[in-house]
């Protein structure tokens, strides 16, 4: 039973290292890779935190690699004097967990880095946060793959850096910093959520690499499927 969660564990856990198909070798091209657009310092303690500024004013924002929506948390827009309203009828809907989000902040301009984004209407969490904040900063949201998409990124945790180049067409020449690596196709929901694919024992799961998370996790429903009976309410680490 533990060597089977140890299992578990280790393959959603290094589920980014371990891709499923065969290693490249990069090879130089011209233009390849291009010049990034911001190379940011991140911090991580617990959840991976982003350095931003918000209107001027810098905060962090964590990294939410599993999620698809962008997110203001409603005590750092008061807290940072950021602009609110309420959401028209004809605006995107979204509801989470179980509440539906009824308001957009609203500033200009969002800074990851050196780079200034365009956007400035952002959804406000629809659930209160206590006043977070890490090294004298507001942790003022999560940052999401709606922001992300658009860009080529590079994310080191070992190093804790950030990198966002323009999207290009180099394919696996835009890996640089080493000549073998393995590579591992990506899928989306509708909403722009991203999965992988991910093999225990033989069964095929799809998983996600969840950066806002210090731990890895699979809910009871498919951990059921993988190995019955289960005990609810067991850690799944044991």
């Amino acid at each position: 039973m533990k060597d089977l969660w140890r299992r578990i564990v280790l393959g959603v856990s290094f589920l980014a290292l371990l891709g499923q198909a065969t290693a490249g070798v990069a090879k130089e091209s011209k233009g390849c890779p291009t010049r990034p657009l911001a190379s940011i310092d991140l911090a991580v303690d617990g959840p991976v935190l982003v350095p931003v500024t918000l209107q001027g004013q810098p905060a962090w924002m964590i990294l939410q690699t599993e999620a698809s929506v962008t997110l203001i948390y409603s005590n750092a827009a008061a807290a940072l004097h950021l602009s609110t309203r309420n959401i028209e009828k004809d605006y995107f809907q979204m509801n989470l967990g179980g509440r539906r989000v009824t308001q957009l902040a609203s500033f200009k301009p969002l800074a990851i880095g050196e780079l200034s984004l365009a956007r400035t209407d952002f959804m406000v969490d629809p659930f209160p946060r206590d006043g977070q904040m890490y090294a004298g900063r507001w942790i003022a949201g999560s940052l999401a793959m709606d922001l992300l998409w658009p860009y080529d990124v590079e994310l080191d945790l070992g190093h804790k850096k950030l990198v966002l180049y323009p999207a290009s067409s180099c394919g696996g020449r835009a890996v640089s910093w080493t000549e073998h690596y393995r590579q591992m196709p990506m899928n989306f929901t509708a909403i722009g959520n991203v999965y992988f694919t991910a093999e225990i024992d033989g069964t095929k799961l799809e998983a996600s690499i969840a950066t806002s998370s210090e731990g890895s996790a699979m809910s009871v429903d498919v951990a059921q499927r993988l190995l019955a009976p289960v005990q609810v309410g067991v850690p799944l680490t044991k």
